[in-house]
């Protein structure tokens, strides 16, 4: 059986799927069509590594599971406690990571999970967007 190519997708997803969010499902889409193995897989950091990180929760793990398996074509979801996907990208290695917009101007020895995966792709900006900046502003 030829090996899987694994296109990653990873996050907080915090406040569930965000308009920009949706455009890391459209890339992992795009790059699965170039594949007739792939399969795209989207990981999150679970309830407790969010509260390491001193995020607030708008939906629980369990719910946040649920609403990315609804997307068409996620083939997997799995959660992460570590704060960063690095050890699960060393343990998986997927072909492709999936970043978000906002990680452009981070240098590759920044992103930690960098050196585990064979092609890192950073997805446009389609709408100015930012849960954190919401919760600031108060909406």
């Amino acid at each position: 059986m030829a090996k899987k190519e694994i296109i990653l997708i990873s996050g907080k997803f915090r406040a569930g799927i965000q308009p920009n969010h949706l455009t890391l499902f459209e890339t992992a889409r795009y790059y699965k069509s170039l594949y007739d193995n792939a399969v795209i897989v989207v990981a999150m950091n679970n309830d407790v590594s969010l509260k390491k990180l001193k995020q607030h929760i708008i939906y629980t793990e369990n719910d946040r599971l649920e609403m990315a398996m609804s997307i068409k074509d996620v083939d997997a979801v799995m959660l992460f406690e570590d704060i960063n996907p690095a050890s699960l990208c060393e343990t998986i290695r997927p072909t492709i990571l999936i970043k978000g917009h906002d990680w452009t101007d981070v240098s590759d020895a920044d992103i930690p999970e960098f050196p585990y995966v064979e092609l890192m792709v950073f997805a446009p900006q389609k709408k100015k967007y930012h849960t954190s900046q919401t919760f600031k502003d108060g909406k």
